[in-house]
């Protein structure tokens, strides 16, 4: 399984892969804007982030305002050949959030998800699939997620995702991925998006290839340090302790250190991120 941290460019998180050998990054489009999009267009994106491994751009309708992206379908299709990562989600439409919504509106917004695959599908057959596209399988249920697979499925693809699992249970999350792998069968490739509970991957570590999570960052904002068993512990609670990351290599004191000017803070807050991306990337490799 492949733990693909979710990296934002503003502010911008710590450049892990400057640290130690991450699997991959996920970056949300939407997070990319104005002068900093033309040049990574310009450029692509492995040489706007300085990182030659796997990029995993998120077609970003998470991240923006009411879930509306500012680009059809085949604007984010044109903008990833520029782009070139080495895969993208297509345009869909997630349910976090959006539990209060009417059953017809979600039943809508779901068929707008699926016609968006069935056009990225079309578009990678042109392209002679030189652009892998992740075909998000979105629902609030697990019979709206059952639908959903199912319409994917017959599109026959090699990559698909299932997203609007943040706040959902664990246990619910282990049926919607038994069941979405049971539809699409063994040969395609199963990402899960935006998972924090990392440890409940162990319950579906064999159906699933890969997934992302912004824990690490998030994690240090709050002063937590994710330990080897992967619990966020306060630097101020009781002893903590190191292991063979850059950070406590370099000076295991910095951890739990206290900084109150913005620099300082910036700073061990950036350290904090790095020792629990490196925690979370070698417990995952043990799956």
């Amino acid at each position: 399984m492949k733990y693909y941290v979710a990296w934002y460019p503003t502010p911008a998180d710590p450049k892990f892969w400057h640290w130690f050998q991450i699997d991959g990054i996920l970056v949300s489009l939407s997070k990319i804007r104005g002068r900093d999009l033309k040049h990574a267009m310009a450029v692509g994106i492995h040489r706007y982030l300085d990182y030659d491994g796997s990029i995993f751009l998120d077609g970003g309708s998470f991240g923006y305002p009411h879930y509306q992206s500012p680009y059809t379908q085949f604007e984010l299709l044109q903008m990833q050949q520029w782009l070139r990562p080495n895969l993208f989600s297509h345009l869909d439409h997630p349910y976090v959030g959006r539990y209060l919504i009417p059953e017809a509106q979600k039943w809508e917004l779901l068929a707008s998800t699926i016609e968006n695959a069935r056009v990225a599908t079309e578009w990678e057959r042109k392209h002679a699939e030189q652009y892998p596209v992740v075909h998000t399988i979105q629902g609030w249920d697990l019979d709206s997620v059952q639908y959903c697979a199912k319409k994917l499925s017959k599109l026959d693809r090699q990559y698909y995702a299932i997203g609007s699992l943040i706040g959902v249970p664990v246990s619910e999350i282990v049926r919607r991925v038994s069941l979405v792998r049971d539809i699409i069968g063994l040969r395609p490739k199963l990402h899960l998006f935006g998972i924090s509970n990392i440890p409940a991957l162990r319950m579906i570590a064999d159906k699933v290839d890969s997934f992302d999570s912004s824990t690490p960052t998030k994690a240090a904002a709050f002063k937590e340090i994710v330990t080897k068993n992967i619990k966020r512990q306060h630097v101020d609670t009781g002893h903590l302790t190191y292991c063979q990351c850059p950070v406590c290599r370099m000076n295991p004191s910095v951890l739990p250190a206290k900084g109150h000017e913005k620099g300082k803070r910036k700073r061990l807050n950036t350290l904090r991120a790095i020792h629990n991306a490196y925690t979370i990337t070698e417990y995952v490799r043990k799956l």
